[in-house]
């Protein structure tokens, strides 16, 4: 914005700003973690009520508007229930206060920062010809953390999602509790939070046909133009009505034709006319709007709308069995007197039901909704164009880092064989070969960085530095008895040892070059394949080979290492990653991006010698056609 207003302040901007914020992981600062420290202590259920009531003072929702019901098996939430706050432990109660404090954290972190956005215009002295347009939210709040939370959002998406397989992310959850939100976890919050921040309505995120999946506050600001600053509007619209908003505001027709290509109308209604005070309480431009997600679905038309009820909880992510898209339920909702879609009239209503179906039914086909699809996110498994699709062999040379994981070879759940065929130079090498994934999933293939790695760490040096300090402090200042003078030598005789060695191994590289491949099982645990020998100068050969003992997702095998023909580690593991090893890091070759697989290197820990040729041999999947739906639901979850 800067470079712009410098080289040319006249000319108007457009600045589309989407951070991270509120989606999964949560990770803000710390200074804001610390703000919300024990401001969750009530629970979600006082949360939500205290929701409710303020939103009824600052007069964002109608003052007749009810509360919904907390779920707790009722049919209008086919049969969900969520546990209730004094139904748990001390322990608990603490560990899930922590998930929305961070959650809280990030969501004012995140305001803060498009405030200093806004900071900016003000600035740059364009604020009162400036209109601002402010959403903020993740559709609904999310539940695809399970009931449970996790330290590591990719253990629900992996299907670790009830008891007894969530067990081990329970016991990480309570160990990540005072670094929870930072680096050392990708965190996402309990359902019964996700609830909660959706209050006054039902659901959540995934859930098109009710407005706990679909509704978002939204502020417009334009002070030199919105004589009614603080206003509050109550028509209803829909998020494709903000691009018809700012090309009326700016005077702007929408083209006919671009480069040749004719253009599809715009489906939108501005928001404009709602800007003028005299207009606070006129008819809402858009009269009509449908929704569906998954064969979810609902059909709002002149303050009524009609919805199907969820037929699972969605915190299942898809996993369990659907009926046919005909035999949802639906309801029917009267919200121009009833916000929080709370009294189902469609027992009472069936003529105004049917006629609320019938629109659905008209302005589905209108739109290319059908056909409908309920097998939740399964569709994504319908064959698209694709470089690797069908493909099982994989050769590649040099250094490649960055291959998007849709482009990489998947290990997961099948037989596969790494090979690489690499040159050590004089004096040995280390460094990364091959790796997918980071720090909450995935594998590398490398030469090891040695003891050195820890030996010379800054962290090593430091405690070094001080053991020394403070033994030297102990014998020389004041009147140090014998007992602490000994104390004093030991500790300068520690720190002495320890930086001897650090140089030591920094100077002659003690460990470093043995060929290892590590797997990192979600950040709950890794196994590590390691040769006993560095690797000499010259052309050498590693593989490693792994038997997948299918058929089902996540099963363990056995995996051998090899040098030169020669098995130098075996080892048989109970469990692999099942459906998805990685979100937002990469397939990297020579070096790895972003977080390391392993504690024992920083990245990008470049492969020192050179990789004269790397294959990758893929056996056949081993999942089932109810696994590969199952799969496909929790990897359209994670992408969401």
């Amino acid at each position: 914005m800067r470079n712009l207003n410098a080289s040319a302040p006249d000319k108007p901007f457009f600045l589309y700003y989407v951070p991270g914020g509120s989606h999964s992981p949560h990770q803000p600062t710390q200074e804001w973690i610390d703000k919300f420290k024990g401001k969750f202590d009530m629970g979600w259920e006082k949360l939500r009520e205290q929701i409710f009531e303020n939103q009824k003072k600052l007069g964002v929702i109608p003052a007749n508007t009810q509360l919904t019901p907390w779920p707790d098996g009722q049919a209008e939430y086919a049969g969900a229930k969520l546990p209730k706050w004094d139904s748990l432990s001390d322990t608990e109660k603490k560990m899930y206060a922590r998930q929305a404090e961070v959650f809280a954290a990030y969501t004012a972190y995140t305001d803060y920062e498009i405030g200093r956005v806004i900071d900016e215009v003000q600035k740059q002295g364009k604020l009162d010809n400036t209109l601002i347009i402010y959403i903020d939210g993740d559709n609904g709040t999310s539940a695809e953390g399970s009931l449970y939370g996790t330290f590591n959002t990719l253990t629900a998406y992996n299907g670790l999602l009830n008891e007894p397989e969530v067990k081990p992310v329970k016991v990480m959850n309570l160990l990540h509790y005072n670094d929870w939100g930072s680096d050392k976890t990708y965190p996402h919050m309990a359902v019964q939070w996700a609830w909660a921040f959706d209050t006054p309505f039902k659901w959540t995120k995934q859930v098109a046909s009710h407005f706990g999946g679909t509704r978002q506050g939204l502020a417009i600001s334009w002070p030199g133009h919105i004589k009614d600053p603080g206003g509050i509007r109550t028509q209803f619209h829909h998020v494709i009505d903000i691009v018809p908003t700012i090309l009326e505001a700016a005077g702007i027709q929408a083209p006919d034709e671009v480069n040749g290509i004719k253009q599809k109308p715009i489906e939108g209604v501005s928001m404009l006319y709602t800007f003028d005070s005299a207009n606070a309480n006129a008819p809402s431009k858009r009269d009509t709007q449908y929704f569906e997600m998954a064969s979810n679905r609902a059909i709002y038309h002149d303050g009524w709308i009609a919805a199907t009820t969820p037929p699972a909880p969605v915190w299942e992510l898809g996993t369990g069995t659907m009926p046919p898209p005909d035999q949802y339920k639906w309801e029917l909702y009267h919200i121009a007197d009833d916000y929080s879609e709370f009294n189902d009239l469609a027992a009472k209503m069936p003529d105004k039901l049917k006629e609320m179906q019938a629109l659905f039914q008209q302005e589905a086909g209108k739109y290319q909704v059908f056909p409908l699809d309920n097998r939740a996110f399964v569709r994504l498994l319908t064959p698209r164009p694709s470089a690797i699709a069908g493909k099982t062999d994989f050769t590649y040379t040099g250094v490649n880092p960055g291959i998007p994981v849709g482009n990489a070879p998947s290990i997961l759940n099948k037989d596969y064989t790494i090979t690489a065929e690499v040159t050590i130079p004089s004096g040995g090498a280390e460094g990364v070969i091959a790796t997918l994934g980071g720090r909450f999933g995935g594998y590398a293939l490398m030469l090891s960085p040695g003891a050195s790695w820890l030996l010379s760490s800054s962290l090593f040096k430091h405690i070094e530095l001080g053991l020394l300090i403070f033994g030297l402090l102990l014998i020389f200042i004041g009147t140090a008895g014998r007992w602490r003078k000994r104390f004093g030598y030991t500790f300068v005789l520690v720190a002495v040892v320890g930086l001897i060695l650090s140089f030591a191994t920094e100077v002659f590289h003690i460990g470093r070059g043995r060929p290892v491949f590590v797997y990192n099982l979600l950040d709950l645990e890794r196994f590590r394949w390691e040769g006993l020998s560095s690797l000499d100068e010259g052309k050498h050969t590693i593989v490693f080979d792994f038997k997948y003992n299918g058929p089902g997702p996540g099963k363990g095998g056995t995996g051998v290492l090899s040098v030169d023909g020669k098995e130098v580690a075996r080892k048989t593991i109970e469990h692999t990653i099942p459906l998805l090893m990685s979100i937002d890091e990469t397939f990297d070759i020579g070096l790895d991006t972003r977080s390391p697989v392993d504690f024992n290197y920083e990245v990008p820990f470049a492969f020192t010698g050179t990789i004269d040729k790397l294959n990758y041999k893929l056996g056949p999947s081993q999942l089932s056609a109810e696994d590969q739906q199952k799969a496909a639901a929790m990897l359209a979850a994670a992408r969401d």
